[in-house]
């Protein structure tokens, strides 16, 4: 099961997902939902569903464009590649619909194509990142942000009120790992760590994967906050006075600067 999302910002676009795979009630793995088809083209997704159907899916894109053995001089473009993967995922899901229909998975995807934006006069940016859900027969552009796979429900929730269009990736990252962190907290089929990729529409190299030690980080931050807010608005109005409340404010505070002083912390804003 999967809890997978994309926040469109205003500098790129960022992925993130799960790491939990469930093959039965019994079998259960953990790798990196977030994928690409090569290094030369500039498309990357994520999904929901089964991981034999993505891997099928980017086996025969990479073959009919000459790509499964990793050639350096073979550069088809993100449009034609997004195309071809259109085709191939209604395929698949065509496939999909012909087993009987207690075996058909629903497999959901969500595909980030960045565009080159070099010809254009003084582009504001370099290269414009577009985001597609892909889910049985229709393709769709997001234009805010998109939830899929089981913990969708309990994203949206939590996204609703921390997603800003107009933040900066960076910014927007800290709320997609908040989101993620308290959906695997919830939901069952939900779990492992967390892969966030970053794609920026300018830069040298601007598709970077946020480092595993940052997002644990963040979130035993977060974690820390949940508990120690508590203090704050556990109290109904009338069950404490001014003097109280000014009183777990401080104790908040001293306890966040003392977090914050910690030796061994990365230096994450």
């Amino acid at each position: 099961m999967t809890i997978a999302a994309a926040f469109i910002c205003n500098d790129g676009v960022l992925l993130g997902a799960d790491t939990e795979i469930t093959y039965s009630d019994f079998s259960k793995a953990y790798e990196s939902k977030i994928l690409d088809i090569h290094h030369n083209v500039d498309l990357y997704l994520t999904y929901a569903g089964s991981p034999y159907f993505v891997r099928e899916i980017i086996e025969s894109v990479k073959k009919t464009l000459g790509l499964l053995h990793n050639p350096v001089d073979i550069k088809p473009s993100p449009d034609e590649c997004f195309d071809l993967l259109c085709r191939e995922y209604q395929a698949a899901y065509e496939r999909e619909q012909q087993k009987p229909q207690e075996e058909a998975i629903l497999t959901e995807l969500l595909v980030a194509v960045r565009r080159d934006m070099h010809h254009l006069f003084k582009a504001e940016y370099e290269y414009r990142t577009t985001v597609y859900h892909l889910t049985g027969k229709n393709t769709t552009p997001i234009d805010r942000y998109a939830v899929i796979g089981i913990g969708r429900d309990a994203a949206r929730t939590l996204f609703d009120p921390l997603y800003q269009k107009f933040s900066l990736t960076t910014e927007s990252a800290f709320a997609m790992i908040n989101a993620i962190r308290r959906t695997k907290a919830s939901v069952p089929g939900c779990g492992g760590s967390s892969n966030i990729l970053t794609i920026r529409n300018n830069g040298d190299w601007p598709i970077s994967e946020i480092g595993q030690d940052e997002i644990k980080q963040i979130e035993a931050d977060q974690n820390f906050l949940d508990e120690n807010l508590r203090s704050l608005y556990e109290w109904v109005p009338s069950s404490i006075s001014d003097e109280g409340f000014e009183h777990n404010f401080n104790v908040l505070k001293r306890r966040i600067t003392e977090r914050r002083s910690q030796a061994n912390r990365l230096k994450i804003p």
